[in-house]
């Protein structure tokens, strides 16, 4: 029986044995006193609310409120939960992190609460429409200096001003006595630039007195939400219910019963499962903390196994993808430091008058532009082909007639650097696999080849079958590779000479690619080389079958 099989049972033994002795005592206790507490926790919920919404209206930030709902968590004999998010779910306050426990998901649906005061003017008040525009603007104004005031002094931790409400319930703070020189002092004054764009929002308004008095309240709405609190979501959530604790007694005791049983069959299935679930725990903590080459043991139940070997495979993954990032970027920062600069040189050259933009200078830095476009080009290309994102589309084909298409397209540039190419003729070679991939195989191994072969040489390519495998070599009589240099010549950003131009050593990402390629296809391709004596190279790709 698998440890699934075996979980399931017993969570089902206990999960009866649990509901069918609290469910009958929890109905029949809580019920009353349920409908108690709830009318008595919304007149509180009421009262608190406000309290939050008068500290965002009068300080115009939430920054030190976890002060005012950690002290009201505290005098809560209820202790129930408080958490207080932007719109946008970012926590603000949550009492159980203050409280030094772990956060739990709120099931709870939230209350809105808007700290932006409104603005409802008394006409009567203003029966002239400019004076009515002028209270408008004063207000907006007026509201900026109380939550300048409030946001300054909380922020430098100072104690808060008294704000007074004016007859239209609008926050008003007086002058705080601070020195002359305090920066709070001046937080929160309009600016000339600031009054006149809120007297021109305002003036925008028509002055009919339903609709202008409407739009009247919605600019000072909107000019105050750009230096007012955001609005906030209040979650509240009981962490301990004063109906569970009126039935503590009879529930400890039917619950006796039912610790018991879990213990017992806890105690069997704990030890099989505590000590390969800690390990790994601890083997994510590792990997989350960078060490990506952490590993657990495979062993134990067919879900444990699993879950090890997922973990491990996971883990793997996650170490490869670091590696060729890390292998790309340094590849990338190394291959175009240098020449970017060359080109941001010239570029200043000719626009500080050092250098005239001749033909010759400007035809100089677009072949620049032409090679560095070439790199980054065949990066992309091997690093989606290590990735395994390169898409291939293999077809059933003739290897010899690929590797004639490719001396084909090499022939011109084997003439013209006076090397001799040379098909040795064979037989039909079928293969499957991706036509365009493999003559980019083959044309960077014969470009290598005639870039290293002098003048009067010869480059000779040969298909041949070797039991169930289709073998192409490629020999060229050229300088060959010192045999330390061997084992690397199919590394990425790799030339024999450093100190070779790219114009004849090529971006170093030819063989590299070349190798991908072949691998992805099934095949292999291995170099063989003396310094002085020549290079061959050699790829294998599985025939298929008849």
């Amino acid at each position: 029986m698998s440890l699934r099989t075996q979980v399931f049972l017993f969570v089902t033994l206990v999960a009866v044995s649990a509901v069918g002795a609290t469910a009958w005592l929890s109905v029949r206790l809580t019920a009353s006193r349920l409908e108690r507490s709830l009318a008595a926790a919304a007149e509180q919920d009421g009262a608190f609310n406000e309290t939050i919404r008068m500290y965002g209206q009068n300080h115009g930030t939430w920054e030190g409120i976890s002060e005012v709902i950690y002290a009201h968590f505290r005098a809560d004999p209820q202790r129930q939960r408080i958490r207080l998010t932007a719109m946008t779910e970012d926590v603000i306050v949550d009492t159980e992190v203050l409280a030094g426990r772990a956060a739990r998901p709120v099931a709870s649906r939230p209350i809105e609460i808007d700290p932006r005061p409104g603005l409802s003017l008394r006409w009567n008040d203003y029966p002239d429409e400019v004076a009515r525009r002028r209270r408008v603007v004063e207000a907006i104004a007026q509201y900026r200096r109380t939550v300048g005031v409030g946001s300054c002094r909380t922020r430098s931790g100072l104690p808060a001003v008294a704000v007074e409400r004016d007859a239209e319930d609008l926050p008003r703070v007086t002058d705080p006595s601070d020195p002359a020189d305090h920066p709070c002092r001046a937080a929160g004054v309009t600016t000339a630039a600031e009054a006149a764009q809120d007297a021109a929002k305002v003036n925008e308004c028509p002055v009919v007195p339903s609709g202008g008095g409407r739009c009247l309240t919605e600019v000072f709405r909107t000019r105050i939400s750009a230096f007012s609190a955001v609005p906030v979501n209040l979650y509240r959530g009981a962490l301990d219910l004063p109906t569970l604790r009126s039935v503590q007694g009879p529930v400890a005791f039917a619950a006796g019963g039912v610790i018991v049983v879990a213990l017992l069959g806890t105690a069997v299935i704990a030890t099989r499962i505590v000590r390969p679930v800690r390990a790994l725990t601890a083997a994510s903590a590792r990997v989350a903390g960078g060490e990506l080459g952490a590993r657990v043991a495979v062993g134990g139940s067919e879900e444990l196994v699993r879950l090890a070997t997922s973990f491990n495979w996971m883990a793997a993954s996650l170490e490869g993808a670091d590696e060729r990032q890390r292998r790309l970027v340094a590849d990338l920062a190394h291959e175009l430091r240098t020449p970017l600069s060359n080109l941001r040189g010239y570029i200043e050259a000719i626009r500080d008058g050092v250098f005239e933009p001749t033909d010759d200078v400007l035809g100089s830095l677009h072949e620049e532009a032409i090679l560095q476009q070439r790199l980054v080009d065949d990066l992309q290309d091997l690093a989606l082909a290590e990735s395994g994102a390169l898409v291939y589309h293999p077809a059933d084909l003739d290897l010899v007639d690929l590797v004639e298409a490719s001396a084909r397209a090499g022939q011109a540039a084997a003439e013209q650097a006076g090397v001799r190419l040379v098909v040795a003729p064979g037989q039909r070679l079928p293969v499957r696999v991706d036509a365009d991939r493999i003559r980019q195989v083959l044309g960077n191994l014969l470009s290598n080849a005639i870039r290293h072969t002098p003048a009067g040489g010869s480059v000779t390519l040969r298909a041949v079958a070797d039991g169930d495998d289709a073998v192409v070599t490629m020999v060229d009589t050229g300088s060959g590779i010192d045999p330390g240099d061997l084992p690397h010549v199919f590394d990425r950003l790799w030339r024999a000479d450093a100190a070779r131009s790219r114009d004849t050593g090529g971006s170093g990402l030819g063989l590299a690619i070349a190798r991908q390629l072949v691998i992805d296809q099934g095949g292999r391709i291995e170099a063989a080389s003396e310094a002085g004596a020549g290079t061959t190279m050699t790829i294998t790709l599985p025939l298929r079958s008849r």
